[in-house]
């Protein structure tokens, strides 16, 4: 029956183009557009070394992100990948359901500048400022795993420098 067979063809022909925009088109816009939306927002240079989109599993995986201190010398923020995989409710639901989550070797660099301020403080004081939600988050994310990894603590008031590394945390 030709309306039947076109059925099928449009289906599969959507199928093919869903895949590849999922897996050549959209890393390219989601990497340059999250690297200007955090510059902008959080004032700090970031960077992104690759983004893989697997759009017929629901898996992504971030590679190579270094967030900068504001005087764009000294890394902030960093990790080597951020795998995460949303599962198919997750469209039903409206509302992300993570079935895993791994961040792998992640690099923090908190200082206390002085009394009450530190390097985060800004970022503190942007996210206090935006307006409360009447609404709860909906969401679920389960299986999370941080392996490796280093923070450190610049006390400079004190002079000391701590250090935790070797991260291994799973939930």
């Amino acid at each position: 029956k030709p309306f039947v067979k076109r059925t099928l063809i449009a289906l599969v022909a959507l199928t093919a183009i869903f895949g590849l925009i999922g897996y050549f088109v959209l890393p390219g816009i989601v990497k340059s557009k999250a690297e200007e939306i955090l510059a902008e927002k959080l004032h700090r240079k970031t960077t992104i070394k690759a983004i893989e989109i697997h759009p017929y599993s629901l898996e992504a995986t971030i590679r190579g992100v270094k967030m900068m201190e504001p005087d764009g010398a000294t890394v902030f923020v960093s990790f080597d990948e951020l795998y995460a995989n949303l599962q198919a409710q997750s469209i039903f639901r409206a509302a992300p359901v993570v079935r895993e989550v791994r961040l792998v070797n992640p690099y923090v660099h908190l200082v206390h500048i002085d009394g009450a301020r530190y390097n985060v403080s800004d970022i503190i004081e942007l996210v206090q400022s935006q307006p409360p939600s009447d609404e709860p988050a909906k969401f679920s994310i389960n299986n999370i795993l941080i392996d490796g990894g280093k923070i450190e603590f610049d006390d400079r008031p004190e002079k000391v420098l701590h250090t935790v590394e070797d991260l291994r945390i799973g939930v």
